[in-house]
């Protein structure tokens, strides 16, 4: 069931008089997109939706397309890809001092945004 149209277009808000009361119709019509990521990164967990109707602009059941969007929080479970993100920027390393004597340590554990958290 979806919100309808009012069926008298000089008066779009007829509906409004009894709220709790919207016009609902069936409608068959509709195609949901649905973009939902197999893993989640810090960089990729965005869950986005897109509603679309099929029918033409001259039916009372058309509308507009509607975009849905939603993020996890922080207490979602998502994958930390280190090598992916590591492998560009520190190959090669981009500044040469004595201090790192040609060696890099980089953490590639698990923890990493919770060792984050305790920095900010």
């Amino acid at each position: 069931m979806l919100p309808t149209r009012e069926t008298n277009p000089a008066n779009p808000w007829e509906w409004m008089k009894n709220p709790g009361d919207v016009p609902m119709s069936e409608d068959d019509q509709i195609l949901l997109i649905l973009h939902y990521p197999l893993t989640f990164t810090l960089t990729n967990r965005m869950i986005s939706e897109e509603l679309r109707s099929l029918n033409r602009d001259s039916n009372p059941k058309y509308f507009d397309v509607v975009h849905i969007s939603s993020q996890l929080d922080s207490s979602a479970k998502y994958t930390f890809d280190s090598q992916h993100i590591v492998s560009k920027a520190c190959d090669p390393y981009p500044y040469k001092d004595n201090m790192t004597n040609n060696v890099i340590s980089v953490y590639k554990g698990r923890g990493f945004c919770e060792i984050l958290e305790e920095v900010t």
